[in-house]
Parts: C-alpha cells; sequence; structure tokens
C-alpha cells in the first residue's frame, strides 16, 4: 500500500504536466503576458524531457531518490500517454531537438474517460487532505528550492527555439510557406461569426470557412487547407478548456493545502516532543 509521502508523489506527478494549462492562464489574465510569452514559457513543461529533469530534481530532493525517481516517472509517462490519446492534445517526445507533435486522437478531452480520471485524482486529493494525521518529512527542502530555481529558469533558454520550429509559429510567421497546405489549429478563440474568424496569436485574426454552427468567444480546434489567407475547414470542434483549467486550478490548490497541512503535523509533532523533553 502506497504511503502518504508516496501518494504526494504521484499527485505531483499528475499535476506537473497540467502546470502549464494553469500557468498560461495565470500570465495571461493577471500578469499581462502576451500569448506567444506565456505559451514559449511553459511549453516545455508538457515535454518528456524536461518532465524527466523535474522528476529527476524532486527526487534526488527526497530521502530515497530511487523509489521517488521510479514512482515520478511511471505517474508522468501515465498523464503525457492519456494526453496522446486525446484530439486536440499534442506531446512531443523529442523535445527540444525536434518539435514535430504526435497525437493518436482517440477522444477529445472534454469525453468521459478523461473526466472520471480527472475526478479520481481530485478525490484521492481530498481523502489526502482529510487524513488525520499526514506527514510529509521527506524532502531535503534546500535542494527542492535551489532545483526548483533552475527548473523555473531553464525555459528560457528554449523560447527561441519553440518560436523558430514549432508549426504554429512557423504558419503565424509565415502564412505563405503554408498556402494549399493543410494546417492543424487547437484552443483558438472564435472572435467573429459572419465572417467566421479565430484568434492568432495577439494581434492577427483569420477567416475560417465552415459549416458548422460556432459563436464568439467560442474555443475550437480545427484542421483544413489554407488557401488565399483563409482555412477551408474539413474538421472543426468546440473545447471546453475551461473545465480543464479548473480542474489543473483544483488540484494544485489541493496539493498545496496538502502541503500546508503536513508543515503544520509536523510543526505540532516537534512541539509535542520538546515540550516532553523539557518536563522531563
Amino acid at each position: 500500500m502506497l504511503k502518504i509521502r508516496d501518494l504526494l508523489l504521484v499527485f505531483l506527478g499528475t499535476i506537473l504536466p497540467d502546470i502549464s494549462h494553469i500557468g498560461i492562464v495565470i500570465l495571461m489574465r493577471f500578469f499581462h503576458f502576451t500569448e506567444t510569452q506565456a505559451f514559449t514559457y511553459f511549453f516545455p513543461f508538457h515535454t518528456p524531457l524536461f518532465l524527466l529533469v523535474i522528476a529527476l530534481a524532486v527526487a534526488y530532493s527526497t530521502k530515497k531518490f530511487k523509489e521517488s525517481f521510479i514512482i515520478l516517472c511511471l505517474v508522468l509517462s501515465l498523464h503525457l500517454f492519456i494526453d496522446s490519446l486525446q484530439k486536440g492534445n499534442m506531446i512531443f517526445p523529442f523535445y527540444p531537438f525536434d518539435l514535430t507533435p504526435y497525437s493518436l486522437n482517440l477522444f477529445w478531452q472534454e469525453s468521459a474517460i478523461v473526466y472520471s480520471l480527472q475526478i479520481f485524482s481530485f478525490v484521492l486529493l481530498v481523502y489526502a487532505l482529510l487524513k488525520e494525521r499526514i506527514q510529509f518529512n521527506a524532502f531535503y527542502i534546500k535542494r527542492l528550492a535551489i532545483f526548483g530555481l533552475i527548473i523555473i529558469i531553464l525555459p528560457f533558454f528554449t523560447r527561441n527555439i519553440i518560436l523558430n520550429n514549432f508549426y504554429y509559429y512557423q504558419f503565424l510567421n509565415h502564412p505563405e510557406n503554408w498556402e494549399g497546405k493543410n494546417i492543424t489549429l487547437s484552443n483558438r478563440m472564435v472572435v467573429s461569426e459572419n465572417p467566421a474568424s479565430i484568434r492568432l496569436g495577439e494581434n492577427r485574426n483569420i477567416e475560417i470557412l465552415t459549416s458548422e454552427k460556432i459563436k464568439a468567444e467560442d474555443i475550437v480546434a480545427l484542421d483544413g487547407l489554407y488557401e488565399n489567407g483563409k482555412i477551408i475547414v474539413a474538421n472543426i470542434h468546440v473545447q471546453n478548456v475551461f473545465l480543464k483549467e479548473v480542474m489543473s486550478g483544483a488540484g494544485l490548490l489541493m496539493l498545496v493545502l496538502i502541503l500546508l497541512k503536513s508543515w503544520v503535523n509536523r510543526d505540532r509533532i516537534d512541539h509535542v516532543r520538546i515540550k516532553g523533553l523539557l518536563k522531563w
């Protein structure tokens, strides 16, 4: 049976890849980052190599490196695998050397399968939070702080790689090179209905030709042929990204509450021990 320490590692591994989703929202809504600034910073947090670096850093900051590293790698791998099954979700297994996206496109993130996994994870977090005695003393805090700072800084060094090699920015900056080619886009906001247009980047809109009914402020995923400055849509889907953001934010909040409670419990135990020694 997993110990509380292991459960915390499982939760951490479950939430880490989704930090990119909630992080982009926070930077754009509260710190006025542009979409490009926020996206290029958090891009690495959803890639295998960068998550491996994080797993190594977190595991090295624990008192049981091998056990912690294996748990984190298994959970992170499972998370990325499930994401790779979803339509409109892309995995970049060879980042930063190759930014070709891969996806099996089996179901949308709004499917019952994804919701069930999210609810199950959230229930486990609530259980861990309500458990009477949570002790969290398995980390070397100084190591964790140092590695955390390094991880925060690292994404700045790959920003230009993403801007120059990710197909979305290639299309955004040089659309003439995509004339007569298929393009796949996701998480794009509809800015007008007649004519139907979507937002690209910060300052550019592009008209899409589709028979599907969409309305302003819908978030859509689509694929189609780019011709004469327009996208002739073959497939389009309205995405429910709000729930994804809520679940990611709620999971992160629950993890923080668990850590805070564990620290309070540890301080209480230390206080009792000190008080007992003084009486003795």
